[in-house]
């Protein structure tokens, strides 16, 4: 069985790979029906363990961590990673076939989905990303949505997944490497999907 990576390095190595060039990294605390939001100060580790433990242990909030923004309350314009969300066996199979392997996996409980993270060497601006992570999600048979800069909400290493379920879903990583690729290195190879008009609206 693969040994779990601990939430506190899961966490520390996500500040650095998703916050080394914007700043602001939004944190939404949902509690049922209650939707609050903070945010953390990207380049420190152990501050984001601190906020992602006292919110989890405290007041049992379901986590989830946007990509970091130049200014508190706009969109991201980029990213310093490219991802896929994956569910059930058949992209799970796949994504552990695709090449290179991601550097790090978070999953959700005992389930099939995952989301899987490429730190990349540069800053990437929006629509390269979105354009880089439509391949991914396509080669994966994912959905491509989850690709958006604003739609990347990661569940939060180390908390739960709990509103609306019956019993909380812990978010574990079962992979974090050291790994820093070139953007054309994961995608470069991979083939444009079709409709992409009908996607993007589809998306909003």
């Amino acid at each position: 069985m693969t040994q779990l990576v601990p939430f506190q390095m899961a966490l520390r190595a996500l500040d650095t790979m998703v916050g080394w060039s914007d700043s602001w990294m939004p944190v939404e605390r949902l509690r049922m029906d209650e939707r609050r939001r903070s945010w953390h100060r990207c380049g420190s580790g152990r501050a984001l363990v601190s906020l992602v433990q006292g919110c989890d242990e405290l007041y049992s909030d379901e986590i989830l961590l946007g990509l970091p923004e130049r200014e508190r309350g706009r969109m991201p314009c980029g990213a310093t990673v490219l991802w896929a969300r994956v569910e059930g066996p058949d992209q799970l199979e796949r994504a552990r076939k695709f090449r290179p392997l991601p550097t790090m996996a978070v999953q959700e409980g005992s389930s099939t989905r995952r989301w899987l993270l490429w730190a990349v060497d540069r800053w990437m601006p929006y629509f390269e990303v979105e354009e880089r992570n439509r391949k991914i999600a396509y080669r994966l048979g994912a959905t491509q949505k989850y690709g958006l800069p604003e739609r990347f909400w990661l569940p939060a290493p180390g908390s739960c997944l709990r509103v609306g379920r019956s019993r909380p879903v812990p978010i574990i990583v079962r992979r974090l490497e050291s790994q820093v690729f070139s953007p054309d290195l994961v995608t470069k190879r991979l083939r444009e999907p079709p409709e992409r008009d009908a996607w993007r609206t589809a998306a909003r």
